[in-house]
């Protein structure tokens, strides 16, 4: 007999700080995670946000939601993000997961969306009819420099065995294509955005009319200050015992100004993870699409970008001017509860950022 134990916003901090959450040997949420959950913005206290399933006193499994609102013919409604599930291995295909998506379709009045998805949490998903799509957001892969020691040993065991030569190839083929990439001395100011002013907001509301989520500086300040990703060692230890994304050799998430003649031209925010960059957000006039991509580029060698993901079809129409060792196609999907598309006219028509939901905090 399976038992499900749900945890409201309001009481998530008491929860991480209980000998129950202590016990665990797997821990259904982050400590990062928490503190992003209790100061999101578009939360409210009453929100479930952690479900968890338990056969005879053990967790076997869990689910965590992201709270979020939505805006549409100026009304605001409040939903969630499906983000984050896991079943213990000896206790799959016994219906767990499918138990607690039920329980939380129903708390949250089958107001759910999702991205940023697993390929068994997909077909779970598909499974139930519950979802249609939203949102396709086109974009490119550039594979940048070598690093066939991260990719190919996921692929086959036998990568595993010749690692080191990997990394070894990788170094020296490194050596010839990191001269791509030069700083850009642009007479157009870039600035580290830590000051969310009149200014700012100014500019972004000129981008929001169509948005369906309509972000504020608020929600980035809030994406800024309250990561799921860190570096200490800290976090280190502590994502030894959490299933999902919490540390990272690296992790940079900032966001950036870019001014013409004293004017904002552009707001972009910049994800580094590893070697990997990605752009979440970006907001920009004609005349920042260019000193936007150029900062790609210094960033790309200041931190030795391997893969860099991009979604905007300028920046991609100018990087496709620059050689790469590869690119492809790759999209982000956006999906939403059949109830919410057949009660809310016209949501295929807004515009999505493929920061939106939680990819930005990964």
């Amino acid at each position: 007999m399976i038992q499900i134990t749900k945890i409201k916003l309001e009481n998530l901090l008491a929860f991480v700080n209980s000998k129950q959450y202590t016990s665990f040997s797997n821990k259904p949420i982050s400590i990062l995670r928490v503190n992003s959950y209790i100061n999101n913005p578009n939360a409210n206290k009453d929100d479930i946000v952690l479900y968890m399933a338990f056969s005879k006193g053990k967790l076997v499994g869990y689910r965590t939601i992201l709270s979020d609102v939505f805006y549409n013919q100026n009304q605001s409604t409040n939903f969630g993000w499906l983000s984050g599930n896991w079943v213990d291995s000896k206790y799959r295909r016994k219906n767990i997961s499918t138990t607690l998506f039920n329980e939380v379709l129903s708390d949250w009045n089958n107001k759910l969306m999702f991205s940023n998805y697993a390929e068994a949490s997909k077909a779970l998903y598909d499974k139930t009819s519950v979802f249609k799509e939203l949102k396709t957001i086109n974009g490119i892969r550039y594979y940048r420099r070598f690093c066939l020691s991260d990719i190919l040993p996921v692929k086959h065991a036998f990568f595993n065995t010749i690692k080191p030569i990997l990394k070894i190839n990788d170094f020296l083929l490194n050596l010839f294509f990191d001269f791509r990439f030069t700083k850009n001395n642009s007479q157009i100011d870039v600035i580290k955005l830590t000051d969310w002013n009149h200014e700012t907001y100014q500019f972004l509301s000129k981008f929001k009319e169509n948005e369906l989520f309509k972000r504020d500086s608020k929600t980035y300040q809030w994406i800024q200050n309250f990561p799921w990703i860190k570096t200490d060692l800290t976090t280190k230890k502590q994502a030894q015992q959490y299933h999902f994304s919490s540390f990272a050799t690296v992790f940079i998430n900032n966001f950036y100004t870019i001014k013409n003649e004293g004017q904002v031209v552009a707001i972009i925010n910049i994800s580094i993870k590893n070697q990997q960059l990605k752009v979440p957000y970006f907001y920009s006039f004609s005349e920042g699409i260019k000193p936007a991509k150029n900062l790609i580029s210094t960033l790309c060698k200041e931190h030795q970008i391997n893969i860099l993901t991009i979604y905007n079809n300028e920046l991609n129409t100018l990087f496709n001017k620059t050689y790469f060792i590869k690119r492809k196609s790759f999209t982000q999907k956006y999906f939403i509860t059949d109830y919410l598309m057949s009660n809310y006219k016209n949501l295929k028509a807004k515009n999505i950022q493929t920061g939106d939901g939680d990819s930005v905090f990964t």
